[in-house]
């Protein structure tokens, strides 16, 4: 019987057996998007994409749009001439460059966001496994002492490289003496992603205060306050 770690407003749970993800599925804890991961699998994965290995079938599709009610209102006759069009076509013209570089100063940004929020997302699932041995390391090690990568389970923070991480090195943090992982992104030809950190520090009481090198508009909601 497979044993199941989790990830719950941003804490990982577990090991639990898979009746538990089931009823945790039921009551609405866990939802299809939710990560699951198991000794085995290289990576947390949506629940979704693990149905068949918890004994479920797969999910139903969602269901199509509504249609478009149809127009009751009679097409008005044609006017003669082409004044209003003309005066159309010329405020168009006048209103097109300057609504173009309003819509490119808000949406380019926003793109942007987007893009560091996708990739600080995949580079913490990637670290997921790592910080949940971690979690398990620290429960077993002496008080006060934290793992390292040359010790096992752990490897080199080369080793732990992926399509958003470059490293993930395994330690102490100096001010707070707290064990925690600083995860490096991997971002080739976006300076403004690549090689920046996010640091994961354990709290001492199973949760995670998470922070960043990076604006805290880009970071999710537990990385902006510091929090678990």
């Amino acid at each position: 019987m497979s044993q199941w770690y989790y990830r719950h407003e941003a804490r990982t749970e577990g090991p639990v057996p898979t009746e538990d993800i089931l009823r945790l599925l039921r009551d609405g804890t866990l939802g299809q998007q939710s990560l699951l991961w198991r000794e085995g699998l290289a990576q947390w994965q949506p629940l979704s994409t693990l149905r068949p290995e918890l004994g479920l079938g797969p999910a139903l599709p969602p269901a199509p749009p509504p249609l478009a009610a149809a127009s009751s209102a009679q097409r008005m006759p044609a006017r003669r001439g082409l004044s209003g069009c003309a005066i159309a076509a010329i405020v168009a013209l006048a209103c097109a460059v300057p609504v173009t570089a309003i819509l490119a100063a808000i949406t380019i940004p926003a793109y942007q966001d987007y893009v560091t929020r996708s990739v600080i997302a995949q580079a913490l699932s990637e670290a997921a496994p790592v910080q949940a041995q971690l979690q398990q390391a620290i429960a077993q090690a002496p008080s006060g002492t934290c793992p390292a990568n040359d010790q096992p389970p752990f490897r080199a923070p080369g080793d732990y490289a992926g399509r958003a991480v470059s490293a993930i090195t395994i330690g102490k943090f100096p001010a707070s003496g707290a064990c925690g992982l600083e995860i490096v992104l991997r971002r080739p030809g976006q300076a403004r992603l690549d090689g920046k950190r996010i640091w994961l520090e354990a709290d001492g009481a199973g949760g995670w205060r998470c922070r960043s090198e990076l604006p805290g508009r880009q970071l999710p909601a537990h990385c902006r306050a510091g929090g678990r």
